[in-house]
């Protein structure tokens, strides 16, 4: 999907949708201009079981991959997004995740980022927002993202509601940024809440020059 006008693709609602070996390259033109765009229209559109593996998200005028999945409540089924050895490079912004809903009453629902390389951007590599779901799991698995572009930090987690924030699981993750006094990971409380219980091991920013810094 090269070169649409609006998204590469958009997803409304799915259930067991498997992409392999795909590209959602250089979308432009009216937005949103994502290269993937989860975006149910009403809470019974559900995504379930959905996977992009070793596929690229790359050149996109916005985001290479964007979740919003605010229109989502506790009568839909639990989401299941998986992305996988993915490649999401060279987009305005990487990762944008607008909203979560307001979760899944039916079960766990979880979003996976798991051996992706994600960077050359000069927004936000990976932007968690309005992370108000209490029964989602979140988790970024063994990814690499090239922060030097950007003018954020690598992940960013912020919530537009007052809630704790839950979930969250970051295993494995190295930030390339050679930018000083700028942390890997970054939580915006804007409500006083927090991070309830995460999960946060084997996080490491690196230079250009080679410089490792444990988180």
């Amino acid at each position: 999907c090269l070169n649409h006008h609006r998204q590469g693709i958009s997803v409304t609602g799915a259930k067991n949708l498997l992409m392999i070996n795909c590209r959602f390259n250089n979308t432009s033109g009216t937005a949103p201009q994502c290269g993937i765009d989860y975006e149910p229209n009403y809470a019974r559109f559900s995504v379930v079981n959905c996977v992009a593996e070793n596929c690229e998200f790359n050149g996109n005028a916005l985001a290479g991959a964007c979740l919003s999945l605010g229109q989502l409540d506790a009568t839909s089924e639990p989401v299941s997004i998986r992305f996988e050895n993915c490649r999401i490079l060279g987009n305005q912004m990487g990762v944008l995740v607008t909203s979560l809903g307001a979760g899944t009453a039916a079960g766990t629902g979880r979003i996976e980022f798991v051996g992706c390389r994600i960077g050359d951007n000069p927004g936000a590599s990976f932007s968690l927002g309005d992370y108000r779901a209490s029964n989602m799991a979140f988790t970024v698995k063994d990814c690499l993202i090239d922060n030097r572009r950007s003018e954020t930090e690598g992940l960013r987690i912020s919530s537009g509601g007052t809630e704790h924030l839950s979930g969250i699981r970051i295993e494995g993750l190295t930030v390339l940024d050679d930018a000083t006094n700028r942390p890997p990971i970054r939580f915006i409380s804007r409500f006083s809440n927090g991070l309830l219980n995460p999960a946060v091991s084997n996080v490491i920013a690196r230079t250009s020059a080679g410089v490792e810094t444990a988180f």
